[in-house]
């Protein structure tokens, strides 16, 4: 009870109530420097128990996202807007790809997953806080429309040509196996399909009889046996389009599955999905620092690939300005 007391006392301080004026005022971005990890969590989770709109806290690199992602939880459950149903915040975390650069090679499975599933709930209306690596902001992702569009939605009663879910599944980017282990694969035994998207803690089990789907069912992943019914799911995609890098090489969009148009780029930013919320900055010039490290290392490999007779995509054309990134932060 006292530690309680004592955790309360920020929020009748005068300089956070100032704060908190602007931040619930017309204030798009606000920057925060020179506390401990500590205190800048606390800090940043008192504010989004007070402000009433999302928040989206950019930090330096994906190494500030696993530290702090933890804390991050336990403090939005204990200072969060409410216990009633529908007002409780959810925390998202948006690392950035951990490929090299104008590699082809896929991004781990786990940062493939955080996305997509980030992703999708900044298109569902809930409440929301994002924890953003900075030079995520710098990579062109899929439209907020686009990726709605590529969702598949299922449900037990309805008519669905099973043909078509194992052909959209391996679209999405998932990988066909005997048996489903991890967030990303499928597998197909007569009439049953089971899958795993990247939004569930389990796997899903979809019965079909000829196209008709007859039931959904959460299963456990070690003894295989039905967890609980569900009416309705939807099937994320297991990753964002892939831009080519290179003229002229397919690109694999994951998992296998290779573009249609290798030449395809996607144009949307992660700032499409983002409206109505506060920009919190971690350590400003760290952030600076990592967007000019990003630049310069596109460039470096840009240079070798030319000098290697290839033809690399400019990375002007891969990566958003940082001016531009200014602007919408």
């Amino acid at each position: 009870m006292l530690l309680k007391k004592i955790l309360e006392l920020p929020r009748k301080g005068e300089e956070f109530g100032s704060i908190r004026e602007i931040a619930t005022g017309e204030a798009f971005s606000l920057t925060l420097s020179g506390l401990n990890e500590g205190a800048k969590v606390y800090f940043i989770s008192l504010l989004l128990s007070e402000i009433g709109k999302n928040l989206v806290y950019v930090v330096p690199s994906n190494a500030e996202i696993e530290r702090l992602s933890p804390s991050f939880a336990y403090w939005i459950e204990q200072l969060g807007p409410s216990e009633r149903e529908g007002d409780s915040c959810q925390l998202l975390t948006f690392p950035h790809v951990d490929t090299e650069a104008y590699s082809s090679a896929l991004p781990h499975l786990d940062i493939i997953r955080q996305r997509v599933e980030a992703l999708w709930t900044l298109t569902t209306g809930k409440r929301w806080l994002l924890l953003v690596s900075a030079p995520s902001l710098a990579y062109p992702t899929i439209s907020p429309q686009a990726f709605a569009s590529r969702a598949v939605s299922l449900q037990a009663g309805s008519d669905y040509p099973l043909y078509q879910l194992k052909e959209k599944l391996v679209a999405l980017g998932y990988q066909r196996e005997d048996m489903v282990e991890q967030v990303g694969d499928f597998s197909c035994r007569g009439g049953i399909v089971d899958l795993f998207s990247p939004q569930h803690i389990n796997p899903l089990r979809v019965e079909f009889f000829a196209d008709r789907i007859e039931s959904i069912r959460e299963f456990d992943i070690i003894s295989q046996r039905s967890i609980r019914e569900v009416h309705r799911i939807d099937i994320l995609p297991m990753e964002e389009l892939t831009s080519p890098c290179i003229t002229g090489e397919s690109v694999p969009l994951g998992n296998g599955a290779v573009a249609e148009k290798p030449l395809a780029r996607v144009s949307g930013s992660l700032a499409g999905y983002l409206t109505d919320c506060l920009f919190v900055l971690d350590e400003p010039s760290l952030i600076v620092k990592g967007f000019d490290n990003l630049y310069q290392h596109f460039l470096q490999r840009y240079q070798l690939l030319l000098s290697e007779g290839k033809s690399p995509v400019p990375p002007e054309k891969l990566l958003t300005p940082r001016e531009a990134i200014d602007k919408e932060v």
